[in-house]
């Protein structure tokens, strides 16, 4: 399954990828809610996660699950699925 990143043009998807590369393994079986490379919220459920970014006043944020455990493919390129 190919995902596609969102298109929207004031917002930069790159600085959410990039945060999610370097910090992914401390916020494994989480919850994250970025706005662009900031990190505004982390947890066990995505409805707390979600509040807590529309709080900040966020209008496109960046939540995603991070597993517990990443899966590799043949090319040695780590999935968030």
């Amino acid at each position: 399954m190919e995902y596609l990143t969102p298109q929207h043009p004031n917002v930069d998807w790159a600085s959410p990828m990039e945060w999610l590369r370097i910090n992914r393994e401390g916020y494994r079986g989480q919850w994250v809610g970025l706005d662009s490379g900031r990190l505004v919220a982390h947890g066990s459920d995505a409805f707390e996660v979600f509040a807590a970014v529309r709080a900040e006043g966020i209008s496109l944020p960046f939540v995603t699950f991070i597993p517990e455990a990443a899966k590799e493919s043949w090319a040695q390129v780590f999935s968030f699925l």
